[in-house]
């Protein structure tokens, strides 16, 4: 895959990455090349 080729399917995993934040943003999974970065933010409760 070349470099543009790769930096555009970067984008489109950024865009869906801001679109699941909206949806669910108390847990967001991205995945880049095929390896899974799993976060999960807590919100803090005073």
């Amino acid at each position: 895959m070349d470099l543009e080729k790769r930096i555009e399917a970067m984008e489109k995993k950024m865009a869906a990455l801001e679109g699941q934040v909206q949806k669910r943003p108390e847990k967001i999974i991205l995945e880049i090349d095929g390896e899974t970065l799993s976060t999960v933010l807590k919100k803090n409760h005073d």
